[in-house]
């Protein structure tokens, strides 16, 4: 399972298995990680799209994608924890909406 590998390995599987990931298809790749709640993702995963240009400002339904990956169902607090960071950091807007579903995600941690 690609879960029990270690971050380097798991960033450098992501390479190879999109190793010429255009920036729209990086994009429509992110967008589909995080708004399916039914499937566990890796950061990694996400930190290979954005490294292909996609879009971490971008919104889907109305959310962005940081609200997206905070409220995800399936996804541990390392996960949710590395991925907002990445988002964050390639410019995802942290607003209103944002900023009540990190509150939402801490507690939630804190009742567990």
């Amino acid at each position: 399972s690609i879960s029990t590998v270690g971050v380097r390995e798991k960033l450098l599987v992501y390479r190879t298995l999109h190793p010429n990931l255009d920036s729209g298809a990086a994009d429509q790749l992110l967008r589909s990680t995080l708004v399916d709640s039914g499937t566990p993702f890796d950061a990694e995963l996400v930190q290979r799209c954005l490294e292909c240009g996609a879009h971490a400002k971008g919104a889907e339904d109305g959310r962005s994608l940081l609200h997206w990956a905070l409220s995800h169902p399936a996804m541990l607090a390392p996960v949710v924890q590395w991925t907002a960071t990445l988002l964050v950091q390639a410019g995802a807007p942290v607003g209103p909406p944002e900023a009540e579903a990190i509150g939402a995600w801490l507690a939630e941690e804190g009742d567990e």
